[in-house]
C-alpha cells in the first residue's frame, strides 16, 4: 500500500515537471517571420537569461513595417512585465514595454540602449545580439551603464518629483536629442505647409483682386 501511494505521488510529481518543462521550452522568444536573423540560438538564449533574471516577457520580433506592431503590441497591453523587440527589412528597430520593465531598465536608458545599437548593413542578428548582451551584462551582471551605452546629455525624468510640465518639457527634449531625424523632417513638411498656403493665399488674392477690377 506505502509503495502504491510513494508510486502514484512519484507519478504526479513527474507529470508536473513535465509540464513545467514544456511550458519553458514552449516560449516563443525569437518570432522571425521576415526571416531577418541568419542565426537566432544565441539571441534566445540571450533572451531565456533575461527571462529568468529579470522576469521580463521578452521576445524579439521581425514585421513587414512599424505599424504591424500594433496589433501585436495591444494584444499584450495587460501584460505588465512585456518587454518587445520590433524589427524590420529596412533596418529599424522599436521596442515595447509593460510598466514593470520601467521599474528596472528607465526610459531614458532604454532610449539611450536603442539609441546605441542600430541596425546597419543588414546585420540584424549581430546587432540585437549586441543590444541583448548590453542589457545582461549592465541589468544581471551589473556593469556600468556608461560602458555600454553613447552618451547623450539627457534630461532624467523624475516621474516622483518632477511637475507635469517639466515632464512634459523633459520628454520633449530628451525627443529632440534622441530623433532628430524624425525632427529635420517634420520641420521640412511645416515649412513646405506655409510655403504651399501662402502661395495658395497669393493666387487667391490675385485672382480676387482681378475679378474685382473687371466689374
Amino acid at each position: 500500500m506505502i509503495r502504491r501511494l510513494f508510486a502514484t505521488f512519484f507519478a504526479i510529481l513527474m507529470a508536473f515537471g513535465a509540464m513545467s518543462t514544456a511550458y519553458a521550452d514552449s516560449y516563443t522568444y525569437v518570432a522571425d517571420t521576415e526571416n531577418l536573423f541568419d542565426d537566432s540560438s544565441n539571441m534566445t538564449a540571450l533572451c531565456a537569461e533575461i527571462r529568468n533574471k529579470l522576469d521580463f516577457n521578452i521576445g524579439v520580433i521581425s514585421v513587414a513595417s512599424l505599424e504591424d506592431k500594433e496589433p501585436i503590441i495591444d494584444a499584450r497591453k495587460q501584460d505588465s512585465q512585456a518587454f518587445l523587440i520590433f524589427v524590420t527589412p529596412s533596418e529599424e528597430m522599436e521596442y515595447w514595454v509593460g510598466s514593470s520593465v520601467t521599474k528596472t531598465i528607465r526610459d531614458v536608458e532604454l532610449e539611450l540602449l536603442f539609441n546605441t545599437y542600430k541596425i546597419s548593413d543588414k546585420q540584424y542578428t549581430k546587432t540585437v545580439n549586441q543590444l541583448l548582451s548590453a542589457i545582461v551584462e549592465v541589468y544581471i551582471n551589473g556593469k556600468n551603464l556608461d560602458e555600454y551605452v553613447q552618451k547623450e546629455e539627457l534630461e532624467i525624468v523624475d516621474e516622483t518629483q518632477d511637475s507635469w510640465a517639466k515632464m512634459t518639457w523633459k520628454y520633449m527634449i530628451n525627443f529632440v536629442k534622441t530623433h532628430p531625424v524624425r525632427i529635420i523632417v517634420i520641420i521640412v513638411f511645416l515649412v513646405g505647409l506655409v510655403l504651399y498656403y501662402y502661395n495658395f493665399g497669393r493666387k487667391h488674392k490675385k485672382t480676387n483682386d482681378s475679378a474685382n477690377s473687371e466689374e
